[in-house]
This record gives structure tokens, C-alpha cells and sequence, in this order.
């Protein structure tokens, strides 16, 4: 198993892989009309795929254990690193939106897998991906700096995710004839073995 600081170099490079897949993708076509933003599925799609190439086994919308009805977007397990990251995306359009990221963010910490048929590698290092498009230049600043952040209760558990984060970016994905767009990424140490 490589070490957290080894892991967490290979999940932020198969971010970044994903979200530049996503960026040219926007290119070849904008699956989309007017002014609506792609759905929040491409987000962790791309970065998934990444993930996939890199040794992850990807599954989405991921069942909680106990809950029939819960689920989160994405986990991708890598057996032999003895890694789960559990990936939730968002698009970030207004401030309800990001309230409820961050909501998503208080359930990660009490996220557990469901294994009832093969049971998972232990001990499993557990990751958070939060991912959001935005198109707001003040929103993006706020998410890579979270200290500059507004105190505004929309913000205030993803303001607690991004100051806990160990990874935090925002991939530039603006087409040359379209207005400012950014994916906006954090990777966070969960407590091992949910």
C-alpha cells in the first residue's frame, strides 16, 4: 500500500487527467443548449474514467450501507492500494447549491460501504472528492482560498470540507467563445475503514 502522501499525489493526478478529459470534451461538443451548464454527472465521469485507467474499480451512484434509498455519485476502490474514494459533484449555480455540497460533505463523515458480498481490503485509506462547476471568478477564489471565504451560513460546512482538504484546485475549463467556467475540486482524508 503506498503511502497517503503517494496515494493522494495519484488520485490528484487522475483529478486533473479527468477534469482536462472533461475540458476537451466540452470542444468535440456542448451536450447542452443556451445557457445551462452540463449535467453534474460529467464531473465525476471524466475523473472516474481517469481513475479506471489508473487501477480503480468505479462504480456509480454507490448504495450507503443500511440505506436503500441513499446513495453518493461515485466511489472508485483500488483493492491493492487499499483505497476507496467517495465522489460527490455538484453543479454550483447558486448559494443552495453549495449548501448542499457541504451537506453532503457532514454526511461523508459518516458514510459507511456496504459489503455484503467480498468484503473490502483492511486497512482501507477513505477519501472524499467534492467537485463542483462554477462560473463564478469570486466563488473559485473562495474555494482555493477557503480563509478568504464569505461567512454566510450557504458556505459555512463546505468552508469546514476545504479547510480540512489535503488537495484543493480548480481546473480551467472555459471554451475560447463561452463565459468564465471552472470545475473546482477538493480530496479530503476521511476516517479509514468506512
Amino acid at each position: 500500500m503506498p503511502t497517503n502522501t503517494l496515494l493522494e499525489n495519484t488520485i490528484d493526478l487522475c483529478i486533473q487527467s479527468g477534469l482536462n478529459s472533461l475540458k476537451r470534451a466540452k470542444f468535440a461538443w456542448w451536450p447542452t443548449e443556451g445557457q445551462s451548464d452540463f449535467s453534474e454527472d460529467n464531473l465525476w465521469f471524466h475523473v472516474g474514467w481517469a481513475l479506471q485507467n489508473a487501477g480503480f474499480h468505479v462504480y456509480p451512484k454507490a448504495q450507503v450501507a443500511g440505506s436503500v434509498k441513499q446513495h453518493v455519485d461515485a466511489v472508485a476502490i483500488h483493492r491493492e492500494y487499499r483505497c476507496a474514494l467517495v465522489i460527490e459533484a455538484k453543479r454550483l449555480y447558486s448559494s443552495e447549491k453549495f449548501k448542499s455540497l457541504g451537506n453532503d460533505w457532514l454526511r461523508l463523515q459518516q458514510f459507511k460501504l456496504p459489503c455484503q458480498w467480498l468484503s473490502l481490503p483492511r486497512p482501507l485509506a477513505c477519501y472524499a472528492l467534492l467537485c463542483g462547476s462554477c462560473w463564478n471568478a469570486e466563488h473559485v477564489q473562495w474555494w482555493i482560498d477557503p480563509s478568504r471565504c464569505c461567512k454566510s451560513d450557504s458556505w459555512l460546512h463546505m468552508q469546514s470540507a476545504l479547510e480540512s482538504a489535503t488537495r484543493i484546485g480548480a481546473v480551467d475549463v472555459q471554451r475560447p467563445d463561452w463565459q468564465p467556467h471552472w470545475i473546482c475540486y477538493s480530496l479530503s482524508k476521511l476516517p479509514d475503514d468506512q
